[in-house]
């Protein structure tokens, strides 16, 4: 799969496919293999997005910040993420994918509780997986 996504350039998408498995199990082995992820342009109307991963951690750490680097849900410091309110397959505008209004701080496991009460399960079962 590192040559496929590394040499070949195929997209996530497109490795998935390959074999037969779903986008997040592909980007959950690039994560546990310490393969930095390529940035990707979701075209939004006429005008791409460009989802940047640099970005996205420097979003992430100024919602920790703003939240006092507690979760918003039950208080705790550990294991901390940021979510975004409005998924970012929902809407993939600048604003919403980069802007601070639309985050907030979680522990792991109410992370993982938001994903399944908007349906997301096979997120909630990733973020059961993640390190931090």
């Amino acid at each position: 799969m590192r040559e496929k996504y590394e040499r070949e350039e195929l997209t996530i998408h497109e490795i998935a496919d390959t074999v037969d498995v779903g986008d997040y199990a592909i980007r959950y082995w690039l994560v546990k293999n310490g393969i930095e992820r390529r940035g990707t342009v979701f075209p939004v109307g006429d005008h791409p997005v460009d989802y940047d991963q640099t970005r996205l951690a420097k979003w992430a750490e100024q919602v920790k910040e703003r939240d006092g680097h507690a979760c918003v849900a039950c208080s705790s410091t550990e294991r901390l993420h940021a979510h975004h309110v409005v998924p970012k397959y929902e809407d993939r505008s600048e604003e919403m994918l980069y802007g601070l209004d639309n985050g907030e701080t979680l522990y792991r496991a109410c992370h993982a509780k938001r994903h399944r009460e908007r349906g997301d399960e096979s997120i909630a079962r990733l973020l059961r997986h993640t390190p931090h």
